[in-house]
């Protein structure tokens, strides 16, 4: 499998892969209040803007500003989702079963 992915990445008529984005965050990051948002995430200082903006230019992707601050904000959503969630469900679980040992005594 991995050299049938390796020898259809050398035989590719075009350098740039033309599925190089995922769908979903390319969708979300068009979506005006959130591209909005992460218009304010984007470097402040111009030097670094221009330091970042040759790095995306010189790498061999279709990525842009747009999509990888939205895949961040994606990213830090999720990572926050999952560091809240299980804890909240644990102390809603906990709560149950000491409420229950309560009325038993």
């Amino acid at each position: 499998m991995v050299c049938y992915s390796y020898i259809g990445a050398l035989t590719r008529p075009s350098v740039v892969n033309s599925v190089d984005k995922s769908p979903n965050i390319d969708e979300i990051s068009k979506v005006y209040k959130v591209n909005k948002f992460i218009r304010k995430l984007y470097p402040k200082k111009l030097k670094t803007k221009q330091k970042l903006q040759s790095l995306i230019d010189s790498a061999i992707s279709s990525k842009d500003f747009r999509y990888i601050y939205t895949a961040k904000g994606h990213i830090f959503c999720w990572i926050i989702y999952c560091r809240i969630y299980p804890s909240y469900f644990w102390n809603v679980c906990s709560k149950k079963t000491t409420s229950r040992r309560t009325m038993a005594h």
